[in-house]
């Protein structure tokens, strides 16, 4: 009967048609044969047909199969890779099974050619391989996996690499798993490689292990950069050196990643953004929108200094939203270590904005951002209970204990800032742990462009709410919570090096010495007199208060509740609030060194003026 299918239940059936049966098909009494099954009936998702075609396409297993002296193809669009008798009996224990890599590139090049669509649904095993096609659409079914073992002698043999040009590519695979064996401890055993590519959209699988990153996204050639990359919902598990490695490409968004219990091979971050030393980097249109990081060394990592060390480069990225949980640092910003200046000059921008950050030790640690060479780096993160991973005490447990530290400390060579920072801390531990909200590291060279504003609950194991060596800061420091310093004793230059950016209650009277203004610039000091006695707060050798232009070495509070307000500036500390009325008995009044000022004498009450050289009663 003319247009009636032959009915076989398996691939080795139809392979092997009888003589007539091909008579049958080549004069039309046969339209197609229908196969029921790959290796027995019912074991794909459904029949398929193949029909008698003249092409010279080759015998793959699945689209076309050649039969004596004819060939059958498909026509059917949207297939399974069990119809191209791929095996699922894949171990994502053992990473073992049989090896069906050339039953998915078959099946991937046949959706390719046709433009249509690959489902896998199943644990099936594979050696690593390349998507060097385009136009592909595959969905992996929940619970599915794709298990990997890679050579143990080829450092280079990554599970998974889309490259070659590839383009037009979408991959969904809400839970579905790519698996990796972690103990390959090597940087470049990648779970999932995306190199020479465009326009590829991977949504909701989970990487597992793997030697280096479970995502890696960058390529080495010139003009051949990943483009337009968007990865939503993926996650990465146990990776051995980073869950997501970015190096570079253009307009990559990364869409609610997860990224957790990386340990194994440096840095171990959750996201790692780290360019290489290479002319060919180039950045743009980076977009991390609400990462979530857990139990890594590092939640984020950002690397810069590497991306200019053979040419001034720009580049623009944005991180928002992130999520550290538990991580040991929350998120570490630098350039190439401190004794590595940027060689050539980076423009663009980086934010890192609307963060949260719950790590077990640093929340948010900021180095080797060279003043001079680096763009602003806008940062806006909350950071709570900081430090719950740091045993011991002392100094480097103090600083493993703040919620930020900005390093120009140790081996620095160069001046670091350009931060603008939106910083709200909180402790809600019984007794707090954090040893001060923001920790300056700042004794080896400067920070400079600092513009800082802290919103603290003022709950620390620290006497302060910012903490410095006696270093250079530059910039402005503001306090929502403006925290207030009781000095029972008489002040240290040290100490009061610590406080700016707060109030200092005296309760003690005498000398209370205040640190060179070129050191904090930008940044205000307030002293409140809390007794009924006279505190002399003095400047060091070299500096001076700046009183209506006029320049002076100290100022004499004699009363209870008197109070200066002094910001620093290059040329001294100026006076810029407070009580303090330019008045006082005529023992206490100030030595003008240069300028001239209004004062009123208190011993005979009458107005005087330092016209330069002597002072002169007004009355």
């Amino acid at each position: 009967m003319a247009n009636q299918l032959l009915i076989k239940n398996t691939m080795a059936d139809m392979r092997a048609l009888s003589a007539d049966e091909i008579t049958g098909l080549t004069n039309g009494t046969y339209s197609g044969v229908q196969l029921l099954g790959y290796y027995q009936a019912g074991d794909t998702p459904n029949p398929i047909n193949y029909y008698l075609l003249s092409i010279t396409d080759p015998d793959d297993g699945g689209s076309v199969i050649a039969v004596g002296s004819i060939k059958l193809q498909t026509s059917k669009k949207s297939i399974d890779l069990s119809h191209f008798g791929a095996i699922s009996d894949g171990d994502e224990l053992t990473y073992s099974g049989t090896d069906n890599k050339q039953k998915i590139l078959n099946a991937l090049s046949y959706i390719s050619k046709v433009k249509g669509h690959l489902t896998i649904n199943g644990k099936y095993f594979s050696s690593s391989f390349e998507i060097t096609m385009s136009n592909l659409d595959i969905k992996i079914t929940a619970g599915s996996y794709l298990i990997f073992k890679p050579s143990y002698t080829n450092s280079q043999d990554r599970s998974l690499k889309i490259t070659g040009g590839a383009s037009n590519i979408n991959i969904e695979g809400y839970g579905a798993k790519f698996v990796s064996p972690e103990d390959y401890d090597n940087q470049f055993r990648h779970v999932v490689t995306l190199l020479n590519c465009i326009d590829v959209n991977i949504s909701g699988i989970e990487c597992i292990g793997g030697g280096g990153d479970g995502w890696y996204i960058g390529n080495d050639i010139a003009d051949q950069l990943p483009t337009n990359i968007t990865l939503t919902d993926i996650k990465a598990t146990r990776s051995s050196r980073n869950g997501i490695g970015f190096i570079n490409g253009h307009n990559v968004r990364i869409i609610r990643p997860i990224c957790k219990d990386v340990r194994g091979t440096a840095p171990m971050a959750g996201i790692d953004i780290e360019a290489n030393e290479k002319d060919i980097e180039k950045i743009s249109g980076l977009r991390i929108i609400d990462p979530v990081t857990e139990n890594n060394a590092v939640g984020l990592l950002f690397t810069m200094g590497t991306f200019t060390k053979q040419a001034a480069k720009s580049m623009d990225i944005i991180v928002t939203g992130h999520q550290s949980i538990k991580d040991d640092v929350g998120t570490y910003i630098n350039g190439f270590g401190s004794a590595n200046p940027w060689i050539n000059k980076l423009t663009g921008y980086i934010k890192y904005e609307g963060s949260i950050i719950k790590s077990k030790n640093v929340g948010l640690s900021l180095s080797a951002w060279d003043i001079d060479k680096a763009p602003p780096l806008d940062i806006d993160v909350y950071i709570e209970d900081a430090g719950n991973g740091v045993v011991g005490s002392g100094a480097a447990q103090d600083l493993q204990r703040s919620p930020i530290v900005i390093f120009a400390s140790y081996d620095a060579t160069f001046d670091i800032g350009n931060f603008n920072i939106n910083a709200k801390i909180r402790d809600t531990r019984t007794t707090p742990l954090h040893y001060t909200g923001v920790y300056l590291a700042n004794d080896v060279k400067a920070i400079r462009n600092l513009n800082i504003r802290i919103d603290t609950d003022n709950r620390r194991t620290s006497a302060y709410d910012l903490f410095s060596y006696n270093g250079t800061t530059t910039g402005n420091i503001a306090f929502v919570k403006q925290p207030e310093y009781i000095a029972s004793s008489l002040l240290s230059v040290a100490n009061v090096c610590k406080t700016v950016g707060g109030r200092v209650i005296i309760n003690t009277a005498g000398t209370q010495q205040i640190p060179l203004s070129s050191n904090w610039i930008g940044n205000i000091l307030e002293f409140k007199q809390n007794i009924a006695n006279s505190t002399n707060i003095s400047c060091q050798n070299g500096d001076s208060m700046l009183i209506d232009g006029a320049k002076t070495n100290y100022l004499v509070l004699t009363e209870q509740d008197q109070s200066i307000k002094l910001l620093a500036t290059k040329d001294g500390w100026q006076l810029i609030g407070g009580n303090f009325m330019r008045a006082s008995t005529w023992p206490n009044r100030p030595t003008i060194t240069s300028g001239t000022l209004l004062w009123f004498n208190k011993t005979d009450q009458k107005i005087v003026f330092w016209n330069g050289t002597t002072w002169i009663n007004l009355n």
